[in-house]
């Protein structure tokens, strides 16, 4: 029954992925002024599909089309619930990933305090899902997001904010480094659902190389502004070649010396990028391009071939999100009237 429910899984991603938003269909999408006529030419996707059952009426603006961006990941992700042969393990491994958004909507949530207004989110994760989204974005005080997080089955990220709840009154810096007690709950969560899968001794090592790419981003980002040491406490535990102490190493480094310090290291071309890239341009944006580009082609090595695996769902999900993302920059774009040159490099192409 689990190689045939994996079977299943397998002919039905490779179908899903056959019906996403293509290089090709974004090009198209550009050649459009509006943004109505963009997903018109989308029709033939999957994505094209879900918006042409949308009212006009709705997606009046630019924040209308985004909301619905996000409610349509949300339905792509919700669907596997739904399919009984779809091994466990592997329904598991999408409960662990849409938390993610979870976190995301309670950082903004923790921000809005500070602004007394009312905050957007995203419609996706467990807290929507628990319909106390609406309570979330209303949140007046530190109190009401940690009752949100009890009600909607998030207990130890309530138990972060409990634990810092006077703490984050005092002021944006105590904020931040909540929200990396969130992100690394986060993480040791995906990991741990991991240990329990077929094929997790994989996913383990995998996970190890994206966080060292999660945290080499704080680490040039940091660098780059002058606050090196100071990004400590936003680094992520369990990386796969990059130690707590090399780390502290590589924060202590000036820019220029950053490429000496990983010329041995699996990184050497992510930091000749981003070397390259930086002394060009002077941006601190060519860190996220840069580092995100690599991190997805090395998702895309490691498991977009593994068939009858757990695996399987998660380059899934890294090419879902990054469907959505891409559509959201150049949608935006249009809306903006900003010329493709100026947002092409920061399109993650999945071919």
């Amino acid at each position: 029954m689990l190689s045939a429910g994996y079977a299943f899984l397998a002919a039905y991603l490779k179908g899903e992925e056959s019906k996403m938003v293509s290089a090709e269909h974004m090009d198209a999408i550009f050649r459009n002024s509006k943004v109505q006529d963009a997903l018109v030419s989308i029709k033939d996707t999957d994505m094209g599909g879900y918006f042409e059952e949308v009212s006009p009426s709705a997606l009046a603006t630019f924040d209308d089309v985004d909301l619905h961006l996000w409610l349509y990941l949300g339905k792509c992700l919700d669907q596997f619930k739904w399919f009984s042969i779809v091994p466990k393990e592997v329904r598991q491994v999408v409960a662990a990933h849409v938390v993610k958004y979870d976190v995301s909507n309670v950082k903004v949530a923790l921000r809005g305090l500070d602004t007394e207004e009312k905050v957007r989110m995203i419609p996706v994760g467990v807290i929507h899902n628990a319909e106390m989204l609406e309570s979330l974005s209303g949140a007046e005080t530190v109190d009401d997001i940690i009752q949100v997080l009890v009600q909607s089955n998030l207990s130890p990220y309530a138990a972060i904010l409990k634990e810092s709840e006077e703490a984050l009154t005092q002021s944006s810096k105590q904020r931040l480094a909540v929200e990396a007690e969130l992100d690394k709950q986060y993480y040791a969560d995906v990991l741990a659902s991991a240990k329990k899968m077929k094929d997790g001794k994989q996913f383990l090592t995998i996970q190890g190389v994206v966080t060292d790419y999660i945290n080499l981003q704080v680490i040039f980002r940091a660098v780059i502004n002058g606050i090196g040491p100071e990004a400590s406490g936003y680094l992520i535990a369990g990386g796969s070649d990059l130690s707590a102490e090399i780390m502290a190493d590589l924060l202590n480094t000036k820019f220029g010396d950053l490429l000496g310090k990983l010329e041995s290291t699996r990184y050497k071309e992510v930091a000749e990028e981003l070397t390259v890239n930086y002394d060009r341009t002077h941006s601190i944006t060519v860190v996220d391009e840069v580092i995100e580009m690599h991190k997805f082609t090395y998702i895309r090595e490691m498991v977009s071939t593994k068939i009858l695996s757990p695996l399987l769902m998660s380059w899934y999900l890294v090419l879902k999100e990054l469907e959505v993302r891409n559509v959201r920059l150049i949608l935006k774009a249009i809306s903006d009237d900003v010329p493709y040159e100026k947002i092409k490099d920061y399109l993650v192409l999945s071919s």
